[in-house]
């Protein structure tokens, strides 16, 4: 007996949360007729779905089976990508390589075997699905914002290295501190010598400085 099948909906891209989430899978859909193109109602029927890079099926992707049930229209309805996986997995279909192909096949439990709905091209890309494996580009950056508020002083960091201290050259020598004296020497005083005279030798008995010219002691005042 042969056994015709007409799609409504072939290939129905997910589109809505409730049908299936995250896109991992599509629709297919249809009617499926016998010789004499009656519906085939109320039967469980085995499909098997495979997704291939070319029609002679030399290069599967993914391959799956599943057991739906037709109702009294003899509409049938699965996702593809929710069966019993037999190769392959779904999410490595190579989408975007080349538009892959897909083939039909179906068993009505009656001991003929499988049947085959043919081999069909897909007719787009599913991007719905490869776009969860698409890598966008950053795009341009946004405007710079206004500044911000001036933030809280940090804390202080530690303190630098001692620069080194120059050093000036040396100055002259000064001049030699001569004996200070309570009284005039005893012997003659050497010119230039000065002594301090405790008041002593002083009319006006201060104690002062006096200096020695050679001949003459000079006052050279007192405190």
């Amino acid at each position: 007996m042969k056994h015709l099948i007409i799609i409504t909906t072939l290939f129905q891209l997910l589109i809505s949360q409730h049908l299936v989430a995250q896109y991992d899978a599509f629709t297919y859909q249809g009617i499926l007729l016998d010789e004499s193109s009656e519906p085939i109602t109320n039967t469980a029927v085995v499909f098997s779905i495979t997704i291939s890079a070319d029609a002679d099926l030399q290069n599967i992707y993914y391959k799956e089976s599943q057991l739906v049930n037709t109702d009294d229209s003899g509409t049938m309805s699965f996702k593809v990508g929710q069966g019993d996986v037999q190769l392959g997995a779904f999410d490595n279909i190579a989408w975007l390589v080349g538009i892959p192909y897909i083939t039909i096949e179906y068993d009505l439990n009656d001991n003929n075997g499988m049947r085959s709905l043919g081999t069909t091209r897909f007719k787009s890309v599913m991007f719905a699905i490869e776009s969860r494996h698409v890598v966008c580009q950053d795009g341009l950056d946004g405007p710079v914002g206004a500044p911000g508020a001036q933030g809280p002083q940090g804390i202080q960091g530690p303190p630098g290295p001692i620069g080194s201290t120059p050093t000036g050259p040396r100055g002259n020598n000064g001049r030699p501190i001569m004996a200070q004296l309570d009284t005039p020497p005893f012997q003659v005083p050497a010119v230039g010598n000065i002594y301090l005279d405790d008041g002593t030798n002083r009319t006006d008995t201060k104690p002062g400085f006096r200096y020695y010219d050679g001949t003459n002691w000079i006052d050279l005042g007192g405190d």
